[in-house]
């Protein structure tokens, strides 16, 4: 386990290195150097993100397509990431993702002697005209329906409200 005075340094050195790059690249690798060195002889694993930050033969700081191609090379179950140092020329491969597999179709697995036939299918729904116009209508219905119900709600209530006054009677229509 790295003590106090340890990981301040280390943070100081990853720090430093990372803070004089723009400015002297040389001093940023010594700096990164010196990092990677003291890293290993307190046997201390840092994050994968500060291990792939840095070239691990010169200590340059990977600034892709500034001092570092990046390319990604295909194998047959998964893709590699390759970085290269344009400092000194040090490849360093790491695992990519994973290639996407389709699943192997039903005829290929299929005995040989057997023949399946294959059949397009349409990717398009075909609906016919007639099917979508009455099914407009039918949703039409119950909104018609429902306003047909309001209107007669509210025409009984306007109804009763003219009764009850009637009903009272009004004192002016007497005279």
């Amino acid at each position: 386990m790295a003590t106090n005075q340890q990981t301040s340094r280390l943070d100081f050195l990853f720090r430093a290195s990372h803070t004089v790059f723009a400015n002297c690249p040389e001093l940023s690798r010594f700096y990164m150097s010196e990092f990677q060195q003291t890293v290993r002889q307190h046997n201390v694993t840092p994050a994968k993100v500060i291990k792939r930050s840095a070239c691990p033969s010169c200590g340059q700081v990977y600034a892709p397509g500034l001092n570092t191609s990046v390319t990604v090379e295909t194998k047959r179950k998964r893709n590699q990431l390759v970085y290269r140092c344009k400092a000194c020329t040090h490849t360093l491969r790491l695992k990519g993702s994973y290639k996407p597999t389709l699943p192997k179709p039903a005829a290929a697995t299929a005995k040989p002697g057997i023949a399946i036939p294959i059949v397009a299918i349409p990717t398009t729904p075909t609906v016919k005209k007639n099917d979508v116009v009455q099914d407009k209508s039918k949703k039409k219905k119950p909104k018609k329906n429902s306003l047909q119900a309001m209107l007669a709600k509210r025409k009984e209530q306007t109804n009763q409200q003219n009764n009850s006054l009637l009903g009272f009677g009004d004192p002016f229509q007497s005279f």
